[in-house]
């Protein structure tokens, strides 16, 4: 992509709020090879000013924790790339776009920093030292990796099942239902794709709720015992 001048992206962004002129009109008239590019100076410089338009002379250097944290809003849906680029002066939102891709594709590892393969003159001693201390900077605290997985949960439309810290009694039914669903399905049967597999356990989650009356529900269905306890 070419690289554009400060003064000129003020003057492209002064020209847009300053007349009707689209942002297509303005990509096309001095030949810049996406209204998007035009797009991302105009909310840049509402953002962030002057500063947001200016040509930075070295990239920007992030750490894993505030791309995990950057990645951890947009998947919890809280904010859309723009508003995170600007809300954190980020200049280029397409930046957001790439991590987010990179930590579905790979997971955290796609959001490590990139080591580039470059002979060094530095001694052997003094570069694992180096070394040591880039890797313990990008170590994860169990709170982000928490927030991170719940971001993940959230993203797929799964509702985390989990009751008081340190207290898991709803896993203990939640296992116990696991443990019939298996016996009663899964074990000595084939399925032979995903969807086959996803639809005998639909099949069975009605099955268990509707049809199979459960001697310490004081022989009920677990629906006709749930509705007599709502009454």
């Amino acid at each position: 992509m070419a690289k554009y001048s400060t003064e000129f992206k003020v003057k492209i962004v002064k020209e847009y709020l300053e007349s009707n002129i689209s942002y297509r009109s303005l990509s096309d008239k001095y030949c810049i090879p996406s209204e998007i590019v035009v797009i991302n100076w105009v909310n840049a410089y509402k953002s962030q000013g002057y500063e947001g338009l200016k040509v930075k002379r070295k990239n920007t250097q992030y750490t894993l924790e505030f791309k995990l944290n950057v990645v951890n809003l947009y998947l919890r849906g809280e904010m859309s790339y723009q508003s995170l680029a600007n809300e954190l002066k980020i200049n280029n939102p397409s930046m957001i776009t790439r991590w987010v891709k990179d930590f579905r594709e790979k997971g955290i590892e796609g959001l490590k920093a990139k080591k580039r393969a470059r002979a060094s003159k530095m001694p052997k001693s003094q570069k694992k030292s180096k070394d040591t201390k880039v890797n313990s900077s990008t170590n994860l605290t169990k709170l982000e990796n928490d927030s991170l997985i719940q971001a993940q949960l959230k993203e797929n439309d799964i509702t985390q099942s989990m009751s008081r810290k340190g207290n898991c009694l709803d896993n203990s039914a939640m296992e116990n239902f696991f443990g019939i669903l298996k016996q009663e399905i899964y074990y000595g049967n084939k399925f032979y794709s995903y969807e086959h597999l996803k639809q005998s356990i639909k099949d069975y989650i009605k099955y268990y709720n509707e049809q199979r009356i459960k001697e310490k529900l004081g022989y009920l269905l677990p629906v006709e015992y749930r509705k007599k306890n709502a009454a």
